[in-house]
């Protein structure tokens, strides 16, 4: 896995609370944001370009990417279920940023991908999206107890790897207070409605019973 970045200058929570193993583990500790095209920090509005992730040009990223393809296209077929329209949104706002950067390898639909490494996360909502673009989080790792809670719903769910959850990330606060009998790794797929302006892509609906008749 490559070395994630641990620079919390621009939200700090997002850069703390790590506990990773004696010794620093299989996997460390640390997040990486990795996307084909965003906007830079103080630079997002319409007009201005996309860039390929600063954490795209670490050492590691590139076969990274590779050898996780075919997970990603797992999560692409999920997304297609779970909401047609949000998937249909992404693949199309995928390809025209493609356009713009063809050299970057990219197999998702999703605007970028976060990669948590033994983080304990806060309760917090997304920003980045439109209530209704969802995140799907792809838990991974070793670890053998976890729950997430959902704080509107009063509720948390049991989070072991290979676990898969899409949420309305903006609407709906969430977050993992600890886990236990090892280290854990969180694959946050985000789409981002900036993102999806520049390249003149419209809003995902919400998923509705036509769907899947």
């Amino acid at each position: 896995m490559p070395e994630p970045s641990t620079n919390g200058k621009r939200c700090p929570w997002r850069f703390n609370n790590f506990h990773p193993p004696a010794g620093g583990g299989q996997f460390g500790s640390g997040c990486l944001n990795l996307s084909p095209g965003w906007f830079q920090q103080g630079h997002e509005r319409i007009i201005d370009d996309l860039h390929v992730s600063q954490d795209m040009h670490k050492r590691g990223v590139p076969s990274f990417i590779t050898e996780t393809g075919p997970m990603e296209l797992l999560a692409n077929a999920v997304t297609s279920v779970i909401n047609p329209q949000l998937y249909l949104a992404g693949l199309q706002a995928a390809n025209a940023v493609q356009t713009l950067q063809p050299t970057v390898l990219w197999a998702s639909v999703w605007s970028g991908i976060a990669l948590i490494v033994n983080r304990e996360t806060p309760c917090h909502r997304d920003t980045g999206g439109s209530v209704s673009m969802y995140d799907l989080l792809v838990s991974a790792g070793t670890h053998q107890a976890c729950h997430i809670d959902i704080h509107e719903l009063g509720a948390e769910f049991l989070y072991l790897p290979g676990t898969m959850l899409a949420l309305s990330g903006k609407a709906l606060s969430h977050g993992v207070k600890t886990w236990g009998g090892g280290e854990r790794i969180c694959a946050a797929h985000f789409m981002k409605d900036g993102v999806h302006n520049r390249v003149g892509q419209a809003r995902p609906g919400w998923p509705i019973l036509d769907d899947y008749l």
